[in-house]
């Protein structure tokens, strides 16, 4: 019969780290010791052999970390795999690159590795950026980790480009400028950095010129080109230094972020005085009376208030009244001189005379003077001209 035999279950768990028994060359041996229950004494001892099955797994660290990284360097990162299965592994490797748009991510591990059962490896991953890579942007790769029996892992890497505040300022070196007149000075900006920028632009003259507009705010996009222009009104001559002819009046654009006022760029375009003839005469008389035959002296001062010693060509015309035409009832006197130097600010007497040549002359006869003086530097600015009507006056009829 069988009532001497009796069956029982044994539970067995085995040790994580235990090998697998891939060939049935590695079996954990199980002795079952069997005794008589009230004295103890040995009955027997059966063995049993127990084979561990293969379990693959693992594990990866980070599963998600973010590179902080300028646009102009490479930094390499690192994924590190543990295998926590029972048995050397093979592990096949591949990045996923469709976020990446302007960052390289270069997987420079094999792409397939070999770890043994509680040992680990790391995958060595590089990030090169392109010149196009912006702060703006979002830049990530997912390293994908998996085995032929279907394990799949991924881990997440974050390239996160720190801001580049580029920012170029492009305009003359140096400007002429007139006094009493106004120059439009120009300028660009360029985002070379990579990130949008949206700045204000303050420009300010030494001596405290009036400058429009004083304030600009621009936006540019990375790689924009933004053109400016602003209005420097110069102040009129007042005799001081400060607008001598090569007085350098320093023009400063200065360039700051709008949000948080840090300064980006700073340009000084030199504004150059250019020389201007301005010339003041006393006693220039608005109407000179004549008599048949007579003959009259313009006694004058004329003082040279602009900004340069100038040496002027003298022009006399007798034009008949109202029109272009030249008009022959008088003539110029042989004292009238053709040039003149005057110094800055210097009172230098000038003296000429006209004659009527009109040997029956109506009362009603008349003409126009006009005295033109002109630099002979044709660098200088400024002319000047001085009329006087000329008449045939009753008192001498």
């Amino acid at each position: 019969g069988t009532d001497h035999i009796t069956g029982f279950t044994l539970s067995v768990t085995t040790d994580p780290q235990t090998p697998a028994d891939i060939d049935d060359t590695d079996l954990q041996i199980l002795s079952i010791r069997i005794e008589e229950r009230d004295t103890g004494m040995l009955i027997g001892i059966h063995t049993v052999g127990i084979r561990v099955g293969e379990m693959i797994n693992a594990s990866l660290s980070p599963t998600n970390q973010s590179v902080d990284m300028s646009a102009y360097e490479s930094p390499l990162t690192r994924v590190i795999i543990t295998n926590t299965g029972n048995s050397p592994t093979n592990y096949n490797l591949w990045l996923d690159s469709s976020n990446s748009n302007d960052v390289e991510f270069v997987l420079e591990s094999p792409d397939d590795i070999l770890v043994a059962a509680g040992y680990e490896s790391s995958v060595k991953i590089r990030i090169n950026p392109s010149e196009d890579a912006s702060f703006d942007e979002f830049y990530m790769a997912t390293l994908w980790v998996s085995t032929d029996t279907g394990l799949n892992l991924s881990a997440n890497i974050v390239a996160n480009i720190s801001e580049e505040h580029l920012l170029e300022i492009d305009a003359l070196s140096q400007v002429g400028v007139v006094p009493g007149t106004t120059q439009d000075v120009l300028f660009n900006l360029t985002n070379i950095g990579n990130l949008v920028e949206t700045v204000t632009v303050t420009i300010n003259v030494e001596g405290n010129w009036t400058v429009t507009p004083s304030t600009q705010q621009f936006t540019l996009p990375i790689d924009a080109v933004i053109d400016g222009t602003v209005n420097v009104e110069v102040p009129v001559l007042d005799g001081s230094d400060d607008l001598l002819n090569g007085a350098v009046h320093n023009m400063t654009i200065t360039v700051k972020d709008s949000a948080t006022l840090e300064t980006l760029g700073v340009r000084t375009v030199e504004l150059v005085v250019g020389a201007l003839f301005l010339v003041e005469a006393d006693n220039w008389p608005d109407e000179m009376l004549y008599y048949r035959g007579g003959d009259r002296t313009w006694n004058v001062i004329l003082t040279n208030t602009g900004n340069e010693d100038v040496t002027v060509n003298i022009d006399y015309d007798i034009l008949l009244p109202g029109l272009s035409g030249n008009s022959s009832a008088w003539e110029l006197g042989d004292d009238a001189i053709t040039t003149l130097i005057l110094p800055r600010q210097s009172a230098i007497p000038y003296s000429f005379s006209v004659s009527g040549a009109e040997f029956e002359p109506d009362l009603t006869l008349a003409a126009d003077l006009v005295v033109t003086l002109t630099p002979v530097d044709v660098t200088i600015e400024g002319t000047a001209e001085f009329r006087t009507t000329l008449k045939m006056s009753r008192f001498f009829e």
